[in-house]
């Protein structure tokens, strides 16, 4: 495959954005090694912290 400007790869296709709603923000703390996150404050999108 080679890219030209303005042009497309082989094979691409163009697809719909995708988008969803944003209604929070979440600041997550992940342990390192492990499967385990804990939430540590949340936001409403648009205004300030939930707790």
């Amino acid at each position: 495959m080679k890219a030209n400007a303005g042009s497309s790869f082989e094979g691409e296709r163009r697809i719909e954005p995708v988008r969803w709603r944003v209604t929070e923000f979440v600041l997550i703390q992940s342990l390192q090694g492990k499967t385990r996150y804990i939430p540590l404050d949340r936001w409403q999108a648009g205004g300030g912290p939930t707790h």
